[in-house]
């Protein structure tokens, strides 16, 4: 099995700890797949702890990151809203639930 796929399964089942021990075990015979399928789970890791909008639009950005990698709240800042609108191709009909839901607030 691939290692970027054990370290998926690795967070899955146990969280970024198990894929940090993960990482410690494989050392310098980690290869450049382990690194970025890390380096992306850090970033939704991020992204889920953050409160600096600028922060999370630049991690949606680079790691092309879904609505759902994204904490509801933080769907409420315009930059961010509009990142996951143009990248993530939504469906209209999830983008005028948004606003729907969000009437007060000038996306558009």
């Amino acid at each position: 099995m691939c290692a970027g796929v054990n370290i998926v399964l690795k967070y899955v089942t146990g969280g970024m700890a198990s894929v940090d021990k993960y990482l410690e075990e494989l050392g310098d015979n980690a290869d450049d797949c382990v690194r970025e399928v890390f380096d992306y789970l850090q970033a939704v890791e991020a992204v889920k702890r953050s409160r600096d909008e600028q922060e999370v639009a630049r991690l949606v950005e680079k790691y092309r990151l879904m609505r759902e990698h994204v904490p509801t709240w933080m769907m409420k800042s315009k930059e961010v809203f509009h990142l996951i609108c143009l990248m993530c191709c939504l469906p209209v009909r999830i983008i005028i639930s948004v606003k729907i839901v969000l009437p007060k607030e000038q996306y558009f």
